[in-house]
């Protein structure tokens, strides 16, 4: 590694250099328009009067609603006494008894003769009724031997020297320290002051008027937002021809309105 007693340079100089380059300044970011204009919200019924519900279609898709009773079939699967003699369970090919069980439970070795000749499955193994002697000698029998012995684990070379460390300093002289790089890479150490500058971005109060931010070409209005808050269904009249958008959906049991005196439909009753 190389030290270096040099001073650090940063560029930091302002994005706007001068107050007569802020007035031709244009922010990146996109096409992007900010306006403090009020949001109106159209918040008005999608069925707005009583007369319109009657001609209204709720959406969702081909969906048919009925209002009959619903019929289920709960007859049993096997309707008489005499069909159950008849019936077949289904499952499979499954013979049913009601005749008992017998379970051979006789011994595997029947007599006490037969069992001399019994042999125990599970492998050649040979059982015997013979006290089992360990040997519990030393590995190393005798002193004499014990020179001799060598022990396992590969080829390691065990010794009763003392170790000695090299503990001498990396610099060993004072001499030698103005000679000595460090190493980790191509790093520039120095011991002078960093100055940064922090003027502010815009320096007087005469190049605010003419400073854009910056983030975008965003433009900023105080002109009021118009909404078009129209109703969908203008007039009652046409609030009888008006469909609702979702899908085509019956209801039964509901008849045509009729038109009124006006020319309006009007709703019919539930009992015509």
């Amino acid at each position: 590694m190389e030290i270096f007693d040099k001073p650090v340079k940063i560029n930091a100089a302002p994005k706007i250099p001068t107050a007569a380059s802020a007035a031709q300044h244009k922010a990146g970011g996109g096409n992007v328009e900010i306006t403090n204009k009020r949001v109106v919200y159209n918040a008005g019924p999608k069925i707005p009067t009583a007369k319109s519900a009657s001609a209204h279609k709720a959406g969702g898709g081909n969906v048919e609603i009925f209002d009959k009773p619903v019929k289920i079939n709960a007859a049993p699967k096997i309707p008489t006494a005499a069909s159950a003699a008849q019936h077949k369970a289904g499952g499979g090919n499954v013979e049913i008894f009601d005749k008992p069980v017998k379970i051979n439970a006789a011994p595997k070795i029947p007599t006490a003769a037969s069992a001399a000749n019994h042999k125990a499955g599970g492998g050649n193994v040979e059982i015997t009724n013979k006290r089992v002697v360990y040997n519990t000698g030393p590995k190393i029998p005798t002193a004499k031997a014990a020179a001799e012995h060598k022990a396992g684990g590969g080829n390691v070379k065990i010794t009763n020297a003392p170790v000695k460390f090299n503990a001498g300093p990396k610099i060993p002289t004072a001499k030698s320290a103005a000679d000595h790089k460090a190493g980790g890479g191509n790093v520039e150490i120095t011991n002078k002051k960093v100055v940064y500058n922090a003027g502010p971005k815009i320096p007087t109060a005469a190049s605010a008027a003419n400073h854009k931010a910056g983030g975008g070409n965003v433009e900023i209005t105080n002109a009021p937002v118009k909404f078009n808050v129209a109703a969908k269904v203008p007039t009652a009249a046409s609030a009888a021809e008006h469909k609702a958008g979702g899908g085509n959906v019956a209801l039964h049991g509901v008849s045509k309105p009729a038109a009124d005196d006006d020319g309006a439909e009007v709703a019919a009753s539930a009992d015509e």
